[in-house]
């Protein structure tokens, strides 16, 4: 899994701030004519109104209090019903439809910029929107289920760009919550979970063929293992990257048809000068954190580069430009 984290494109805080600027004014509409229209109780309605920035803008953990606090808060005075009419006033479904016209889930999707799908890092997500027409996004996953949360159905921090397999097919309805699951904008598998393969036969040894298993190795003694396994499992990623082994194998080959001197062997013929920019001649892929959302299978590449070690140039053997752990 990638983190969706801050870069020199995206400033999540900004983006955050200007989400809720645009759908407040919908809700609050929405909310005011639930209570005249009595769709939703007083003692909602007062909640809501009260706290409707921290429910758009909260933080994760922030999102899990104000729930709770809702919860509380409406069977303290005795409401029968704290679901009630949620759906109508946090309209998700409005928001998703593809041809509005107003802000929408294209115009978030295009302001976040997320291009791979953060849970499985196979899939990209791109969004593809002219000045006449939304062609294409990705979908967002609710973190906190919309069946669950309906108050959370709008909120920025429950909206994660993802792809359809792992939203629809693989955590569809299973229930996330932070102390069994990773959130992508707080964490991703970093060095707490790495690729490495284990070549079935000779052959497949050094790269000159796919019988290969893809294997995940997870840090247990880390903070988050718990949560890492889980993510592991929901969206099957050990299975599913079975399927990419020609991708292993290609590396592999290059790593033994140079004796390790790959990148010192491509370095000679194109010296580029930066790690980064010879990394990406040869694998065709990123390799800092930062940037693994911007291409597909970037952390696999990665961490069969890292395991096999290939040997550097010595003219960039440096921290500041090497692979990092």
């Amino acid at each position: 899994m990638i983190r969706i984290s801050n870069n020199k494109y995206r400033d999540i805080d900004r983006l955050n701030e200007e989400h809720c600027l645009k759908v407040k004014a919908g809700i609050i509409t929405r909310l005011n004519n639930s209570l005249t229209s009595k769709t939703i109780s007083k003692c909602q309605h007062e909640f809501i109104h009260a706290r409707i920035d921290i429910i758009l803008k909260g933080k994760p953990d922030e999102l899990v209090s104000i729930s709770q606090h809702y919860k509380s808060y409406c069977n303290a005075r005795r409401c029968t019903n704290i679901t009630k009419g949620l759906t109508g006033v946090f309209s998700y479904k409005k928001f998703s439809k593809k041809h509005m016209t107003n802000y929408c889930a294209y115009n978030l999707a295009s302001a976040l910029d997320v291009r791979v799908c953060p849970y499985c890092n196979r899939q990209y997500t791109f969004t593809v929107v002219t000045a006449t027409e939304n062609i294409s996004r990705p979908e967002f996953d609710h973190f906190f289920s919309q069946s669950d949360y309906p108050l959370l159905s709008m909120s920025f921090y429950n909206l994660i760009p993802s792809c359809k397999i792992c939203n629809s097919t693989l955590k569809h309805t299973k229930k996330f919550t932070l102390e069994k699951h990773i959130h992508p904008y707080e964490h991703g598998f970093d060095n707490a979970v790495k690729f490495t393969y284990y070549p079935k036969d000779a052959a497949s040894a050094i790269g000159m063929g796919n019988n290969i298993e893809i294997r995940m190795d997870i840090d247990d003694d880390h903070s988050k293992a718990v949560q890492l396994k889980n993510n592991v499992k929901v969206f099957k990623l050990e299975d599913i990257y079975q399927g990419h082994a020609d991708i292993v194998s290609e590396i592999v080959r290059k790593f033994y048809m140079s004796d390790g001197r790959y990148l010192e062997m491509l370095y000679k013929n194109f010296p580029i000068g930066t790690y980064e920019d010879l990394y990406r001649l040869a694998f065709g892929n990123y390799f800092l954190n930062e940037h693994l959302d911007q291409r597909i299978l970037s952390k696999l590449t990665k961490d069969i580069v890292s395991y096999l070690d290939f040997v550097l140039p010595v003219a960039i053997d440096d921290p500041d430009t090497s692979l990092p752990d």
